[in-house]
């Protein structure tokens, strides 16, 4: 395993730093760059508070995720796999926003 590294994501004008493997680096900053570009989208609607975009947009991801889980039979190793990847991230998103 390979040591942690630090690295800054900026989401809607709001920086976080977030611990990670060195290889997951590009995949959060890719992740980012798609959350920053659907807030904008949702943004563009009309005059909408930050908290509603956020859950908006929390719960387009969880949908997608729920479809493509459904939509193709998958191992229950893998599942556990994408399960444990998926826990991973979101322990490190929980602890940014507790950092603020």
């Amino acid at each position: 395993m390979s040591k942690s590294i630090q690295t800054t994501i900026e989401i809607y004008g709001q920086t976080f730093t977030l611990r990670a493997e060195p290889e997951e680096e590009k995949d959060l900053q890719q992740v980012s760059s798609e959350v920053n570009e659907f807030l904008k989208q949702l943004s563009r609607k009309g005059t909408v508070p930050i908290h509603r975009l956020a859950l908006m947009a929390a719960f387009q991801y969880a949908y997608e995720l729920f479809m493509i889980k459904n939509s193709a039979p998958v191992s229950k190793t893998m599942s556990s796999e994408v399960n444990k990847r998926l826990d991973k991230i979101l322990a490190k998103l929980q602890a940014a926003l507790e950092e603020e």
